[in-house]
C-alpha cells in the first residue's frame, strides 16, 4: 500500500452536484472551510469533476516540481482561452507558452524597465495635474485608473495611450466579470456575462490589432521603433526563428496586463493607506505586521518601511481623515512633487 498521503474529502456534498452549491455561494469561504477541515489536503467535487485543495508549503512545492505530465496547468484554466485567445498561454501547446513567457520577460528587462519607470513618473504627474492642494480619491478605484494609463502607455506606447478612453477600462472590466466560479463550472455556458465577455474580447482585439498594425506600418517606413511591450512582441522570435502571429499580439498584451492589473492597483493603494491609521479603521485589523512599499526616482528603485514612506507621505487635512463618505479611502495630499514620486513608485 502506498505511503503518499491521500486528501480527506469534505463534508456536506450533494448527490450529483457535490459541493457546487456551497463553492457558488462564496468560493473562498467554502475553500477556508475545506482546509479547517481536511487540512493541507482538501478534496472536494464539483459536478463530478475531483478537485484538490493544497494548503500547506509541502504541498504546493509538490505540484510546483511536478512535470508536465504529472500536472497540468492548462486544464483548469481553460476558462481563460476565450479571455487571452486560442494560441496564448492555456490556448496553446505548453511548449509554445514557455517560449511566450520568455517574450514577456525579454519585453521586461532592466533596459525597458528604466524607459518604463520614466513614463509612468510623466503619467502621475499628469494624472495629478489638476488636484489642487488637498482633497478626497477613492484609493482603490483611483489607483486602477492610474495603472490602467501607465501599463497601457509601456505595453502599447505613447500613440495608444494617448487614444484611451472609456471604452477601454469598461471592455477589460467585462472580462475580468466572466472570471468566476461559473466559469471554472462552465465557461461556454450561455450566461450573459459569457457572451459579454466574447463581445468585449473582439472590440479589445479589433482596438489593438489598430495599433499593431500602426506600429508595423512605422517600422516599415524606417521610423525609430520604441522601447515599449509592443514592440518587443514584434521582435519576438521562437526557437525555431518564426515571429509570433501579429493576430496573436492583443492577446499577449491582455494575458500580461490581467497579471499585473490587480495586484499593481491593490498594493499600491494598501502601501500608500498603511502609513495613515486614521484612514484605515475597517481595515486596521486585516493586514498586521509591516507593508513595505517599493518606491522609485526615475530607474532607481528601494524599499522603504512605512514609517519611512510616512515621511514623505503628504499630510490629510483635517476634514478629509475624521469624515471620510462611506465605503470610501481617503487619499489626502498637500505637495504635488512629493504626491508625484509616491504615487509613481506605487505604481511600477
Amino acid at each position: 500500500m502506498s505511503d503518499q498521503p491521500r486528501p480527506k474529502t469534505v463534508s456536506g456534498a450533494k448527490p450529483e452536484i457535490g459541493h457546487y452549491d456551497d463553492f457558488m455561494e462564496h468560493a473562498a469561504h467554502f475553500l477556508y472551510r475545506a482546509y479547517q477541515e481536511c487540512g493541507e489536503l482538501a478534496e472536494f467535487d464539483l459536478f463530478g469533476a475531483k478537485h484538490v485543495l493544497l494548503s500547506s508549503a509541502d504541498a504546493q512545492e509538490a505540484v510546483y516540481r511536478a512535470s508536465d505530465d504529472q500536472v497540468s496547468a492548462a486544464a483548469p484554466y481553460q476558462y481563460m482561452v476565450p479571455v487571452f485567445g486560442q494560441g496564448i498561454q492555456y490556448g496553446a501547446p505548453v511548449e509554445t507558452e514557455r517560449q511566450q513567457v520568455r517574450f514577456m520577460s525579454d519585453g521586461l528587462r532592466p533596459k525597458r524597465m528604466k524607459t518604463y519607470a520614466q513614463v509612468i513618473a510623466e503619467e502621475v504627474e499628469d494624472y495629478i495635474s489638476d488636484w489642487g492642494d488637498e482633497g478626497e480619491k477613492e484609493f482603490h478605484d483611483t489607483f486602477k485608473e492610474l495603472v490602467l494609463r501607465t501599463s497601457t502607455h509601456c505595453l502599447m506606447g505613447s500613440e495608444f495611450r494617448h487614444r484611451l478612453n472609456d471604452e477601454f477600462g469598461e471592455l477589460f472590466e467585462q472580462l475580468e466579470h466572466a472570471i468566476s466560479p461559473e466559469a471554472v463550472i462552465d465557461y461556454q455556458s450561455e450566461a450573459e456575462a459569457f457572451s459579454t465577455r466574447d463581445e468585449a474580447r473582439a472590440r479589445l482585439q479589433e482596438m489593438l490589432m489598430k495599433s499593431v498594425n500602426e506600429r508595423l506600418a512605422a517600422n516599415a517606413a524606417g521610423d525609430e521603433p520604441p522601447t515599449d511591450m509592443l514592440q518587443s512582441f514584434l521582435d519576438a522570435r521562437y526557437k525555431d526563428g518564426e515571429a509570433m502571429d501579429h493576430e496573436l499580439i492583443p492577446g499577449m498584451i491582455i494575458w500580461i496586463m490581467f497579471g499585473g492589473f490587480h495586484t499593481s492597483s491593490n498594493t499600491a493603494a494598501w502601501a500608500c493607506l498603511a502609513p495613515v491609521p486614521t484612514l484605515l479603521p475597517p481595515a486596521a485589523g486585516r493586514k498586521p505586521g509591516v507593508i513595505a512599499a517599493a518606491t522609485s526616482a526615475a530607474a532607481t528603485s528601494l524599499v522603504t518601511t512605512p514609517s519611512r514612506l510616512a515621511s514623505s507621505t503628504p499630510r490629510c487635512s483635517a476634514a478629509a481623515a475624521a469624515s471620510p463618505s462611506p465605503g470610501t479611502l481617503v487619499a489626502c495630499f498637500a505637495s504635488l512633487p512629493t504626491v508625484a514620486s509616491t504615487l509613481a513608485s506605487c505604481s511600477v
